[in-house]
């Protein structure tokens, strides 16, 4: 889980900055999502439906622009950054005020992260120099997708130099990036 987190958060930007790279396919791993369990009977009790549960989550986990604030000949852009962190920002998201008490999601259910449902799985096997094979049937893999008309060559070459600036200086310590190929495929 880990792995496709670093893949769909870093790799996936660090890649996307290469001029020329329109796109990264990510395949194989185990995505991470913040799961809410409600309790029926809680939900119930206090006249409250999944919609209404659903809709104070998507509103209070927003981006929202707010203009700008002039300062000398500058404009420093305002806006509010909703995005949840933490599993406790989610639990004490207000779901409705009850005689002046907020009902919080931690009131009605649980929140937990886990697993996202699979819907497949990528495994990959490496044939070393000295004959052993090392088979991994989980693997992180991405593919770099090339700007119509741009050319691969150069595209490449930056692509490279892109993986060893990652192994060398953003990556954390045991995780490394395998180049397969002349190919812009890598695996974690």
């Amino acid at each position: 889980m880990e792995l496709k987190t670093l893949e769909d958060w870093v790799l996936e930007k660090q890649f996307k900055s290469v001029p020329d790279v329109v796109d990264v396919s990510s395949f194989g791993g185990i995505t991470k999502e913040y799961q809410v369990s409600i309790d029926p009977d809680k939900l119930v009790s206090y006249g409250l439906s999944i919609g209404q549960v659903e809709q104070q989550l998507a509103n209070n986990n927003v981006n929202a622009g707010g203009s700008f604030v002039e300062a000398g000949l500058q404009q420093i852009d305002v806006r509010a950054i909703g995005q949840v962190k933490t599993v406790r920002d989610i639990e004490d998201t207000v779901v409705k005020t009850q005689g002046g008490t907020p009902v919080r999601v931690k009131d009605i259910g649980t929140v937990a992260q886990g697993p996202k449902i699979r819907l497949g799985q990528i495994g990959k096997a490496i044939h070393r120099a000295d004959g052993k094979i090392i088979d991994n049937g989980d693997v992180v893999e991405g593919i770099v997708l090339l700007r119509k008309g741009a050319n691969s060559d150069s595209t490449l070459d930056a692509i490279h130099d892109k993986v060893q600036e990652l192994n060398e200086h953003i990556l954390p310590a045991g995780v490394k990036l395998f180049r397969f190929s002349t190919e812009a495929t890598w695996s974690i």
